[in-house]
């Protein structure tokens, strides 16, 4: 989400050409499916012929790291699995913030201006409050999609090292059609549903109460 708001504000700011550019690229990252963009990751970070690998021993920062396997390791496994995740669904964020940020009225910020506000007092008391709503929604799909998410881990770590990246979805597949426990997966999948469904309530009526979304 903030690196999504930064790259909307960068779109606001850039010539043209530029936002042309940097739109082509989040659309062209949104469109790649999941299992093709994990497959790129996974050959990137491969412990022989990745070129992260390659890189990394050019700058011999670290050593050698031509046959590190970073997959093997539950921090390193789950923080690629995160960064994918982000690099995946940060496209979707950046567009719709820029969309709902070039609806807010610039005679708002000249009148600012000239009471004197600042870049922060601006950002604080006009950006952030009309595109609360906005953010409330990103925000909750973002999650949504983020608990549900299974094609990148699957693909990558099966759910290890250890089960170090198992989560709820995966959790429930393992258990379904690996152990053929279908009603366990299937209670899984439910609670997952219940989880997220508290949630999305808890976090509408929190701001209905502060009277950000009718």
């Amino acid at each position: 989400m903030v690196l999504g708001f930064l790259i909307s504000h960068l779109l606001m700011t850039i010539s043209p050409w530029a936002r042309v550019v940097t739109t082509v690229c989040l659309v062209l990252v949104w469109a790649m499916p999941m299992v093709a963009a994990t497959l790129v990751w996974q050959w990137m970070f491969q412990p022989q012929y990745g070129v992260a690998n390659w890189l990394l021993t050019q700058l011999r920062v670290f050593g050698d790291m031509s046959v590190y396997d970073w997959f093997s390791h539950p921090t390193q496994a789950l923080g690629l699995i995160i960064l994918l995740t982000v690099w995946k669904g940060l496209p979707f964020v950046a567009l719709t913030l820029f969309a709902a940020r070039g609806q807010i009225s610039e005679s708002l910020y000249e009148a600012a201006r000239l009471d004197g506000a600042g870049t922060l007092q601006m950002f604080r008391h006009i950006t952030i409050p009309i595109m609360r709503p906005v953010l409330a929604i990103l925000t909750i799909l973002e999650v949504i999609w983020s608990v549900n998410s299974f094609t990148p881990i699957w693909v990558l770590t099966q759910g290890g090292p250890d089960g170090a990246t198992t989560t709820l979805g995966v959790y429930a597949y393992i258990t379904a059609f690996s152990r053929n426990e279908y009603g366990s997966g299937a209670s899984v999948a439910v609670v997952t549903v219940v989880i997220l469904a508290l949630f999305s309530v808890a976090y509408v009526r929190r701001l209905s109460r502060q009277g950000d979304v009718v």
